[in-house]
């Protein structure tokens, strides 16, 4: 395995990351770690950020020389004026060292960027473009001479790091992402661990729960489906089907998968007609994605938020300025993040001891409203300076988009509480611990007649979210605001408000489709709440812990004794039951891994196509720049096809059908189009083609001769062959000379 590289690497991750404690400690002050756990979060923001910016103006590796030396050098400067208390950042080190490790040695049996089960040549093909990009925006990988029309900010840190340790991207593209999963481990530890000491608990506790529930834990439809599948297989098929429902198969079909042939694939398909994703399956699929890189920006977000949640006047202001700047930066690596971060800070704001009630109004109710409009205008001053921060991309470089649809086909029961069962029972029983008033027993019995009745009506009307949340959005309401403002109960109602939401509404982006129209926007809405439900669950799990043993030691042992423990046992078999899924997928990652560990993602291309892999190599070592790439478009995604773009980030002309999704589907056709023309046409009209979108090489290998048989180019005016092999032609075009030499008109 490539250990230099993952020293060197791992050097300036932790250097970024000292750099960045004076800033930490002072904005999370009064937490247990004095914020060391958001550092690494909080450097790599404010460098990104940093370059992002410079990098309109030029971009390379002075760029990123250049802001993390200046960031460095204030670190350094506000150590003098504000020493860090470095005994409080050991346990966040050894934290963030351990799940560094862990994911390295994950990503180093399987660390394979292909372009099958998942979005890797697309990741990869980011990165690589973005590190020969002039300025900022680069170009678009698979639209060549356009300026990309996607959220990049995962790729633009990762290329950061890159230009700071020279690692070869191949192999920087595993260390990103076992750095990305490493600062999501430690924020959500440092994150539960502030709420639960500031709570009389027990932090560790706390921490250690949370770092598991948002770094390991998996959905509860994996045990189930064990059991299931394995022990009672008829009555699975028969009479079970939810438990199978999300696999995009016939029950029977997926029964049998789950009993024979059992995969990590399968454990995002909860939800009919969607996917549910947990960080430790993105991670372990090893996609450099949006959604997966935004994971540990989220953490940091609802960090700050919480330290408004905390503070009161000109401290509040500071921290509401941070908060928008690292939304700012968090929609730069996923927008979906920025109407989040909106909402988490208005909920912050809203239910903050430390935000005073208006009480202007004669009625409480209307106060309480005021109290709401009040926290979110101050929520939209947030969003105003984090759209400010990811302006340039916001205003000019947005993928198309179809609009909000609404009213979606929803979510079942079943399913319901396989995907999220672990936090929300985590939620009810800490919430079981307040004293919520009751009613006397008439009118109790009339309200559970009304409850049943209601939840049939729900039920019938497809509205199994709203039965399960609405009553824990009303009890979280009520603790918040009648007895204590605990920030679990925060998160809690954050990621219920997500969960309600794509109930009711979905975004039509790519790629949307009419029979699953909600495929994408729960896809990416389902890791933001395990996320908040992780740490937010993690918080009362713990208080749910704690308040069973000591109740349990306060009594003899007895029947009593026991009934004490049973909240307690429930928790534990619901984690137990989470821990099934990371368990059995990492057994079968370890089974399926080969016996040369290494963190080269482009390794595995030598052997499965060796010719290629030497033109792809010419290619990324001997052209610089940006230059236009001819190749087959990818219309079949998914597919070995347009690999010398993603892998050296060499734009070409028509790549994999995503840029429907960036630029509408008339565009990518008309462009694909032209692309295969110029293959596979008379070469005069093809010569016109060459000129008008400026190609300077084509690429002929194994898919083009596959689909346009012999070369057009051989022996033509304006063509050299740069570069071949048995398999592999890679041509040196001369436009203008190429289309001066058959037409007496050229662009």
């Amino acid at each position: 395995m490539e250990f230099t590289p993952v020293v060197a690497w791992l050097g300036v991750v932790l250097a970024l990351a000292a750099a960045a404690l004076p800033i930490a400690d002072r904005v999370f002050r009064g937490f247990p770690d004095s914020g060391a756990s958001f550092a690494p979060a909080t450097a790599l923001a404010t460098v990104t950020v940093s370059a992002y910016w410079l990098g309109h103006l030029a971009y390379g590796r002075f760029v990123s020389l250049a802001a993390a030396g200046v960031f460095v050098l204030a670190g350094v400067a506000l150590w003098g004026w504000r020493r860090p208390r470095l005994a409080r950042a050991r346990l966040p080190l050894a934290v963030f060292l351990l799940a560094f490790t862990f994911l390295v040695v994950v990503r180093a049996y399987d660390p394979g960027i292909h372009p099958a089960g998942g979005e890797k040549f697309l990741d990869f093909g980011l990165l690589n473009v973005i590190l020969r990009a002039d300025y900022l925006p680069p170009e678009d990988v698979w639209f060549a001479g356009e300026r990309l029309r996607y959220y990049y900010g995962a790729q633009l840190a990762t290329a950061t790091l890159v230009h700071l340790t020279g690692v070869t991207p191949s192999v920087a593209y595993n260390l990103a992402l076992a750095t990305f999963y490493a600062t999501l481990v430690t924020g959500a530890f440092g994150l539960a661990r502030a709420a639960a000491t500031h709570a009389d608990q027990n932090g560790t506790l706390a921490g250690v729960l949370a770092a598991f529930l948002v770094g390991l834990a998996g959905t509860l439809a994996t045990p189930v489906r064990f059991l299931l599948a394995n022990l009672a297989p008829g009555f699975a098929a028969d009479h079970a089907a939810f438990a199978f429902t999300g696999i995009r198969t016939t029950i029977p079909n997926a029964v049998e998968a789950v009993a024979a042939d059992w995969s990590y694939w399968l454990g995002r398909y909860v939800i009919d007609g969607t996917l549910t994703v947990s960080p430790f399956w993105a991670y372990l699929n090893g996609d450099l994605h949006a959604h997966v890189v935004a994971a540990p920006f989220l953490v940091l977000v609802a960090a700050l938020a919480y330290t408004v949640f905390r503070a009161r006047g000109r401290a509040r202001l500071i921290r509401l300025a941070c908060l928008g700047v690292a939304g700012g930066f968090l929609t730069l690596v996923n927008t979906w993040g920025l109407p989040t971060t909106v909402g988490i800070a208005t909920l912050a704001l809203a239910f903050s001891p430390h935000t005073p009630s208006p009480r202007r109004f004669a009625h409480p109710v209307v106060d309480e409203l005021a109290r709401y409009a009040s926290a979110a205008a101050g929520a939209l001053c947030v969003a105003a300076l984090a759209v400010t921060t990811a302006a340039p991309f916001l205003l000019f470089h947005t993928p198309v988009n179809r609009g909000v649809g609404f009213l979606p086909p929803r979510t079942a029961l079943g399913p319901l509480l396989l995907a999220y069962g672990v936090f929300l029972a985590a939620f009810a029983l800490a919430v079981r611990r307040y004293d919520v008033p009751l009613p006397g027993p008439r009118a109790s019995f009339a309200l559970g007649v009304l409850a049943v009745a209601l939840a049939g009506v729900l039920l019938a009307l497809d509205l199994a979210a709203v039965l399960v949340v609405a009553p824990l959005l009303a009890a979280a309401w009520y603790v918040l605001r009648r007895r204590t403002p605990a920030f679990w109960l925060v998160l809690c109602v954050a990621g219920a408000g997500l969960v309600l939401a794509v109930e009711f509404a979905y975004a039509r982006v790519y790629p949307f489709s009419p029979a699953v129209p909600r495929w994408n926007t729960v896809y990416k809405v389902s890791m933001q709440v395990w996320v908040l439900w992780g740490i937010g669950a993690a918080v009362a799990a713990a208080a749910v812990l704690e308040h069973a043993v000591r109740r349990a030691r306060e009594r003899a042992p007895s029947l009593a004794a026991a009934r004490a423990l049973a909240p307690a046992a429930v928790v534990a078999v619901l984690l137990v039951g989470a821990a099934v899924f990371p368990a059995a997928a990492l057994v079968q990652h370890h089974n399926l891994a080969g016996d040369d560990p290494s963190l080269d993602g482009t390794r595995y291309v030598e052997t499965t196509h060796p010719h290629e892999a030497a033109a792809i190599d010419w290619l990324d070592s001997q052209v610089t720049g940006t230059p236009v790439l001819l190749s087959k478009p990818g219309r079949t995604t998914y597919t070995w096809v347009n690999a010398p773009s993603s892998l050296t980030g060499i734009p070409t002309v028509a790549g994999w059908t995503h840029e429907k999704g960036y630029r509408g589907t008339d565009a990518y056709d008309a462009r694909a189009t032209d692309a295969a023309y110029m293959l596979d046409a008379d070469w005069d009209s093809a010569a016109l083609l060459l000129d008008y979108y400026d190609v300077q090489y084509v690429y002929y290998g194994p898919n083009e001769r596959a689909a346009y048989g012999p070369s057009i180019y051989d022996n033509r005016t304006g063509v050299t062959v740069a570069y071949q092999n048995e398999q592999v032609t890679i041509y040196e075009i001369d436009a203008d000379e190429a289309c001066a030499a058959v037409r007496d008109t050229c662009p």
